[in-house]
């Protein structure tokens, strides 16, 4: 049985001060009680410090860690490394509210299911960020084809190194995901023995996905879940994030990490080949068709 106090909480954040204020404010306020909040702050400046100072004076709970350069995973590892002590460890963003309940909701998937090793809380404005992207059905169908990140019906699969779907809105629980949203994932502790995010500088796009889909591997079939039972909501802040053609170089990078980490063998090979080629046929159309 697993309660509240077994939960460590990593946030990585970088020059987000306000964001993390909001965030502990919402987790902390709302009578939830992790055993412990760990703040990992790559900011040129002290406000964060300050902020986590703030909270922990009252709560005794939230602990500021140090990471020099500006990167995401490796302020993550410094988080994981604290908090992997404690039975559960949660991974949030610094720019969420959690809701209410949230981490009894999480901990209700662990305890009623022991083959749950990851479970993410269902994300109420996530429809409203993406859908834009993919309004027309064709174009969903065609990424698919491709073997691309979409919106499909197959929700929260990996298909490839280059691809993976979710879905615009959440209906009801998703009891076989093979990946979870890097806005809040929750795993059992263990599955950290052995692992570490690939340290890169800057804004890791894929971290989410290479965790759980390391879970997923090892695990199989039913260990990561996206309960209904835990909300939370995205501020999505503009603070620090990469715009668009930065965005788009950094994810070149990132699928490279992963197709190497996960699908080295030939088949993986065929995919990473057939993704870039539809990626490049792609961009081909919509430079005629939009030049």
């Amino acid at each position: 049985m697993y309660y509240e106090k077994d939960i460590a909480v990593v946030i990585p954040t970088y020059n987000r001060s306000n964001d993390v204020d909001l965030t502990l404010k919402k987790l902390l306020e709302n009578n939830e009680s992790p055993g412990a909040v760990y703040i990992a702050d790559q900011s040129k400046d002290a406000k964060t410090k300050k902020v986590v100072e703030k909270y922990n004076k009252k709560y005794g709970n939230v602990f500021f860690l140090k990471s020099l350069p500006p990167s995401t995973s490796i302020a993550s590892n410094i988080g994981i490394n604290k908090a992997k002590k404690f039975k559960i460890v949660l991974m949030l963003d610094d720019d969420v509210d959690c809701l209410k309940g949230f981490l009894k909701g999480l901990l209700y998937e662990f305890n009623n299911n022991p083959r749950v090793y990851g479970v993410a809380a269902k994300d109420l404005l996530n429809k409203n960020i993406y859908t834009k992207y993919f309004k027309r059905k064709a174009e969903a169908i065609l990424l698919n084809f491709f073997l691309l990140p979409a919106l499909a019906n197959t929700k929260y699969k990996v298909l490839g190194p280059y691809g993976n779907t979710g879905c615009a809105v959440m209906k009801g629980r998703i009891k076989d995901a093979e990946w979870l949203p890097g806005t809040n994932m929750c795993y059992r502790s263990e599955i950290f023995k052995g692992f570490k995010l690939p340290e890169i500088i800057g804004y890791n796009l894929l971290q989410d996905i290479d965790i759980s889909y390391h879970v997923f591997k090892k695990y199989g079939k039913g260990s990561l879940v996206i309960t209904d039972k835990a909300f939370v909501r995205h501020r999505y802040s503009q603070i620090e994030r990469y715009d668009d053609i930065k965005r788009a170089f950094a994810s070149q990078e990132d699928r490279f990490i992963f197709y190497y980490r996960y699908f080295k063998g030939p088949i993986g090979k065929i995919k990473f080949l057939w993704s870039i080629a539809g990626l490049i046929l792609l961009k081909l159309v919509a430079a005629i068709l939009h030049p």
